[in-house]
């Protein structure tokens, strides 16, 4: 199981007078465009031996594929790009595909799991230049790993510390400009730019920064299930200093 991204999604994330941007990307069927052939030769890279790197090619090229409706089935095409979606090996492969994918500035972070793809900058004194041209260079990275930017579903997210806030101008993909929201939800974690004042009082008491954004009340949290698993759940949230005992 691969582990979550929440507590590494920004480790500078420090209750200052800063501006920190979020670029959510989507791209567009990343498991459909693997080309075998390169994850082949960045397997190797890493060390994979080549038995395994062969098991791995055979299993992605070949592949008769079929659609069955009720007893009628269509012809077979046999394809030999991408993953199948669906099995379990598919996120790992993508995930050791995009390992060379990493922020080229000290001020950002690039979080990745599976095919979900965020860039976190911190920004220091209204200057975005690193932010921005880690963004572009991510848009270069994918066009050299045949990963397509879906514009339309790619979201930036703004959160801003200062009192006195400033317009922020879009990115923008090819000569279309990313949608700026005002939440999103990430990983089942409903998540807002704007800092209300209880919560900001309750962060300043942590003994470490929180790891994203600041979570508004998450959707689960309104569940009246009985089912175990979920009672737990519940119960961390609201009484957590007791479980720990």
């Amino acid at each position: 199981m691969m582990p979550s991204p929440q507590p590494s999604i920004c480790p500078s994330l420090t209750w200052t007078i800063r501006t920190h941007m979020y670029e959510f990307i989507d791209f567009s069927s990343a498991f459909n465009t693997i080309i075998p052939q390169h994850l082949i030769e960045k397997l190797s890279l890493l060390g994979l031996n080549t038995s395994l790197c062969n098991w791995i090619l055979d299993f992605l090229t070949g592949r008769p594929q079929l659609v069955r409706i009720g007893n009628s089935f269509s012809s077979t095409t046999t394809l030999s790009t991408g993953a199948p979606q669906g099995c379990v090996l598919s996120p790992l492969l993508l995930t050791l595909l995009t390992y060379d994918c990493a922020a080229m500035h000290s001020s950002n972070h690039i979080v990745k799991f599976a095919d979900d793809t965020t860039v976190v900058g911190l920004i220091n004194k209204n200057d975005e230049s690193a932010y921005r041209e880690e963004v572009k260079r991510l848009k270069a990275w994918c066009r050299a790993n045949n990963l397509s930017l879906n514009v339309d579903k790619t979201k930036e997210m703004v959160v801003d510390f200062r009192r006195a806030q400033s317009d922020h101008s879009p990115l923008f993909i090819d000569v279309s400009p990313v949608e700026i929201i005002k939440s999103t939800k990430f990983h089942s974690c409903t998540s807002s730019g704007v800092l209300h004042p209880v919560t900001q009082h309750q962060l300043h008491q942590q003994e470490s920064p929180v790891a994203l954004l600041v979570p508004v009340e998450a959707e689960e949290s309104q569940s009246t299930s009985t089912h175990p698993d979920h009672v737990l759940q519940r119960d961390h949230r609201e009484c957590p200093e007791q479980l720990r005992h």
